[in-house]
């Protein structure tokens, strides 16, 4: 397959359709590129984080305030964790939805990721008004303070990305773009991989 294992680790704003756009790649990668399905994982950072707080595991309990205030976890708890996690379930190609979320995150895996893995980012791109809208439906709270801590925190690591890796790199513009771009993404990414 590839020299080195795949991290896509998918940016936007809460609302901009990241999940649609990880189911997306899953599907593509598997029919369009013919990798098997059990070569693919996708990891929700955010359901893992719930599973260590209802866990109570030893991140869990440190975790706990932050996580239930719907704030960002602490950089120095996530990165080792995320990291560790990704060597102990391997997979050819991982998806993963909520890392990175901050400069420093973005810095830690060029640092000490880059290595192990062939790391592209993709960002969905969507408007704040129809992210806001998306949030309503879903009777989401604090809409405006998630995207508002979006533009503070998250936008500037993307930023940081495109900087560092700007040919690994890659923004989708919302749900209507997927079929457009995701072919020609997913290639780009592939081929890297072997090089």
């Amino acid at each position: 397959m590839t020299n080195k294992k795949i991290i896509l680790a998918i940016f936007g704003k809460p609302g901009s359709g990241k999940s649609i756009l990880s189911e997306a790649l899953k599907w593509e990668l598997i029919d369009w590129f013919g990798i098997a399905e059990k070569d693919i994982k996708m990891i929700s950072v955010g359901e893992l984080l719930k599973k260590e707080v209802e866990n109570q595991t030893p991140l869990g309990i440190k975790i706990k305030e932050p996580f239930e205030k719907d704030e960002l976890v602490p950089q120095e708890l996530i990165d080792p964790f995320i990291h560790d996690y990704l060597r102990r379930h391997p997979a050819e190609i991982t998806i993963i939805d909520g890392y990175p979320r901050s400069v420093g995150s973005v810095l830690y895996m060029q640092e000490k990721m880059s290595e192990e893995y062939s790391l592209a980012f993709i960002k969905s791109s969507v408007p704040d008004d129809v992210a806001a809208a998306r949030l309503k439906a879903r009777k989401e709270n604090k809409i405006h303070e998630k995207l508002q801590e979006y533009h503070d925190v998250v936008s500037p690591a993307w930023s940081e990305i495109m900087s560092i890796a700007p040919n690994n790199s890659y923004v989708v513009n919302g749900p209507d773009d997927f079929d457009r771009v995701i072919r020609r993404v997913l290639r780009h990414i592939l081929v890297n991989a072997k090089q």
